[in-house]
């Protein structure tokens, strides 16, 4: 999965999450414009798939604006 991501244009970062005790998992990314992202929609929604009934999960998508961040 991380090879595919790698290939989509505008992408800046992706962080894959996970708690295990809780049994649960958060994939985010981080792109340079809503053009990128929603060009990467059909990757996403394969993606998506293949893990629900890889792993029985119900996957979902939320989309949020970056409106302030920090790096140090």
């Amino acid at each position: 999965m991380e090879e595919r991501i790698r290939e989509s244009p505008g992408l800046e970062a992706a962080y894959w999450l996970v708690d295990r005790e809780g049994g649960k998992a958060l994939t985010i990314t981080m792109w340079t414009s809503a053009e990128a992202m929603a060009a990467s929609e059909a990757t996403r929604s394969r993606s998506q798939n293949l893990t629900g009934t890889a792993t029985g999960a119900q996957v979902t998508t939320a989309r949020f604006e970056i409106i302030r961040s920090t790096r140090i």
